[in-house]
């Protein structure tokens, strides 16, 4: 009795510690009955967890639970073009309360943690806003005794900021928002420089205070926006030279930094590939793949990572190589090997039914095709559908389809097209001529522009 007693009581905790909820609510007055979601944030990612409809004071409320992750999230608002008012989660309630017109004006009516975070956002930009006047009286005005003044008020403002934080970081240890203070301090040089000086001061130290090392950090912006900032500092050398070369030793120092912990590198280096992809920085792009594959070594057989296959589609199937070797049978029974796109020009389309950018985008790409009588080039359709039959539910609905060569075996990610071609998203496109890839668009506006320029449409 007393061991059925024993295991009931350890249930009885256990389904406490378990479910236990929190609310968060942000109070928007005004917005009575509107709806609203809510994002977790993951680097420059934001994904929605749930979607709060205001009661009749404005209030969204979110519950939150023991398993929901420590992190920022944020209130999202479709009906102010997504602006987005922040917050920390780390188990406790949380309740805020703005304005329209001055959604950065958050009131934190509940929770500590969340009062620190926005009283630190708020004294990090004020002195932001005072060095950048004292910084410009610096370069801009002359005569020895007001410049002497300009500088021990710049020193007078770092000390009153240190001890500021100090003051902070004393209320916040153990808390998640001391991370976030400690890895997003601002780099101000420590007397007042020209702003040349300046710059090659925060090259120098920028990374000082940002520990790679937190892994927890990975559900913030602090590493993403620590990286571009970075990056941002070399836009004038990238302005004179027009070499892309500078963005790739700024990446140089990125890796460093991150490299001695593989959760944090993998994370940061999957960013800087999607943001040199969007800029079309090829160059870049096999850079810092062919760095990643270096350090993280695939093995011939053994299953690769979304990331290695991100940097294998960089590098061996970059625009300008060959393809790679692949054999397949479509669903109309056909046997297909690399030899038959050595002649002529072939689009290879991978995409699934479950993926809302293929839906809208594969039939647009298949009727270009299909309206042709004569359309100069093969079309190749690789589903990574699990079930066929919902494959071919949405085929169905577009007869034009039957009319390209269709590949769908059902084993997703592990096919042989999609092992040969590295795929790691959907939709992939690659544009063949010649057995040679010569375009690689990722929206249907980048397919029709290449296309044009090949004179297939």
């Amino acid at each position: 009795m007393k061991k059925i007693l024993s295991v009931c009581i350890f249930l009885l905790a256990w389904y406490t510690m378990f479910s236990k909820e929190y609310t968060v609510s942000l109070t928007l007055p005004g917005f009575n009955g509107q709806q609203a979601y809510v994002a977790q944030i993951n680097g420059d990612m934001s994904y929605f967890v749930d979607t709060v409809t205001a009661d009749l004071s404005g209030t969204f409320r979110s519950v939150f639970t023991n398993q929901s992750p420590v992190g920022m999230y944020s209130f999202v608002l479709p009906q102010l073009r997504n602006a987005e008012v922040f917050f920390i989660f780390n188990k406790e309630n949380v309740r805020m309360r703005t304005e329209i017109t001055q959604l950065q004006n958050v009131l934190i009516e509940e929770s500590e943690e969340n009062r620190l975070y926005y009283a630190f956002i708020r004294h990090k930009q004020l002195v932001l806003g005072n060095a950048e006047i004292l910084e410009y009286t610096f370069d801009h005005y002359t005569g020895s005794k007001y410049l002497e003044v300009t500088k021990q008020e710049y020193l007078q403002l770092l000390a009153s900021f240190s001890a500021t934080i100090s003051d902070m970081r004393a209320k916040s240890q153990g808390l998640f928002v001391d991370r976030i203070i400690g890895s997003s301090l601002p780099i101000l040089p420590p007397t007042l420089v020209s702003e040349q000086e300046k710059k090659a001061y925060q090259i120098a130290h920028f990374f000082d205070g940002v520990d790679f090392s937190d892994t927890l950090l990975c559900n913030t912006n602090i590493f993403t926006t620590a990286c571009i900032t970075y990056l941002g500092l070399f836009s004038d050398q990238y302005q004179k030279s027009k070499n892309n070369t500078v963005f790739m030793q700024a990446v140089d120092v990125i890796v460093s930094k991150t490299k001695p912990y593989p959760t944090t590198h993998d994370f940061v280096v999957n960013y800087l590939l999607n943001g040199f992809e969007t800029m079309g920085a090829q160059d870049v792009l096999q850079y810092i793949s062919a760095k990643y594959l270096q350090d993280r070594q695939c093995v011939e057989g053994q299953s690769k990572t979304t990331l290695q296959r991100k940097a294998l589609n960089n590098t061996e199937l970059a625009i300008g190589k060959t393809v790679p070797h692949f054999s397949f049978t479509s669903l109309q029974a056909k046997s297909f090997t690399q030899l038959d796109v050595a002649k002529g020009t072939h689009i290879i389309v991978f995409w699934a039914s479950w993926c809302g950018h293929c839906t809208q985008m594969l039939p647009a790409i298949v009727l270009d095709y299909a309206k042709k009588k004569d359309p100069g080039y093969s079309l190749i359709t690789v589903s990574l559908d699990s079930v066929l039959t919902d494959y071919k539910q949405f085929t169905s609905g577009i007869p034009e389809w039957n009319k390209t060569i269709q590949v769908c075996d059902t084993k997703q990610w592990e096919g042989q097209l999609a092992q040969a071609f590295y795929v790691y998203a959907t939709p992939t496109i690659f544009i063949i001529q010649d057995g040679v890839i010569v375009s690689k668009p990722i929206e249907y506006d980048d397919y029709i522009a290449s296309m044009k320029k090949l004179g297939l449409l």
